[in-house]
């Protein structure tokens, strides 16, 4: 009778404990342990990226801060580099997004194409531009993330 009970409160401690959430596991808290993904945020991840490239980020420019202020919903940069610095920077950017978290969306012209959150990431490296004259061996590489949010 003993191996009875004990089976009996077994099984009633197991569908007591199955039915308990675990601390910071349930649907409800996801939001609160999610980050925003900000302008500031996003401007980091680029520059931590070009930087685990073994480029300077302070040497490239931006477009986004137009006299000054920041644009809410843009982050671009971009630098002219000789070509085998270039392309061998790509994959090198593309390996550092995707360990700050960015998820890859392949996009066909564009060889870098990130999301995150309602973030989207292209960027490439081109020889030839029309808004910029470049020297043979050199290349024009760019990353533009804009906000699609709501």
């Amino acid at each position: 009778m003993t191996s009875r009970i004990t089976t009996r409160s077994v099984a009633a401690a197991a569908i007591l404990l199955a039915s308990v959430p675990l601390a910071g596991c349930t649907a409800g808290d996801a939001p609160s342990q999610a980050k925003a993904v900000t302008r500031d945020t996003v401007d980091r991840d680029v520059r931590a990226a070009v930087r685990k490239a073994g480029l300077d980020p302070a040497k490239g420019r931006t477009t986004s801060t137009p006299n000054g202020n920041a644009h809410p919903s843009a982050v671009d940069w971009f630098a002219v580099l000789d070509t085998p610095q270039a392309e061998q920077a790509l994959p090198k950017i593309g390996a550092e997004l995707e360990r700050l978290g960015w998820r890859a969306e392949p996009v066909d012209t564009f060889p870098l194409s990130y999301e995150k959150s309602d973030w989207s990431l292209v960027g490439r490296s081109v020889t030839e531009a029309d808004a910029v004259t470049l020297a043979p061996g050199e290349s024009l590489l760019t990353l533009s993330v804009t906000d699609f949010g709501p």
